[in-house]
């Protein structure tokens, strides 16, 4: 299967799942990453807002919040993509695709080389293999911020046995799914 089957796919199996059992999921996720040490003594969490059926991060970006962790959201320029600091979800508005996205101020642009990332996918494998959309912004954004850890959030119906990697594609160090994390094979050094 080449990878636009793989995205078809991996869509379609997402977007079956009922509204209120991806609700549940995304809670659940949300919490198990509240859990993690790591999560709860990062003082940077780069998240993202939810769009079609993807996992939400809402429930975890209003607590961070409520902690005064700093949350960066991302905001599309293009064929390019950076992070900014939001201090409220009220920050957000609609931008590229639809999608809610931060105002771009300069002095809230995001350039630490440090902190969480937790990464959005239509699929995603044991290794750490993740296919998106097919526009490349993570994978970019990741390959100039190498120290993020990075934490594919998805669903246990977007785990398949391989995804097709090339050479540009940044694997995950971690996942996170309503059962838990699963450390990906192959980046145990990163974990």
């Amino acid at each position: 299967m080449n990878k636009q089957e793989l995205r078809k796919e991996l869509k379609k199996r997402r977007d079956a799942l009922l509204q209120d059992v991806r609700e549940t999921y995304s809670r659940q996720i949300c919490q198990n990453l509240l859990d993690l040490p790591m999560v709860k003594e990062t003082d940077i969490i780069y998240a993202y807002s939810a769009t079609r059926s993807e996992v939400s991060l809402q429930i975890l970006i209003e607590d961070a919040l409520e902690r005064h962790s700093r949350i960066g959201m991302p905001k599309v320029f293009g064929d390019t993509m950076d992070f900014y600091v939001i201090r409220q979800l009220l920050d957000l508005k609609k931008g590229a695709f639809g999608i809610l996205e931060p105002q771009a101020d300069e002095k809230d642009l995001l350039t630490d080389n440090r902190g969480i990332c937790l990464v959005p996918g239509l699929g995603f494998d044991a290794a750490g293999g993740r296919i998106g959309y097919g526009k490349g912004y993570y994978d970019r954004y990741l390959q100039a911020f190498p120290g993020l850890i990075r934490i594919g959030c998805c669903f246990e119906e977007q785990l398949v046995e391989k995804i097709p990697k090339e050479a540009q594609d940044i694997s995950m160090d971690y996942l996170m799914m309503p059962s838990g994390l699963l450390v990906c094979k192959g980046n145990e050094e990163r974990a």
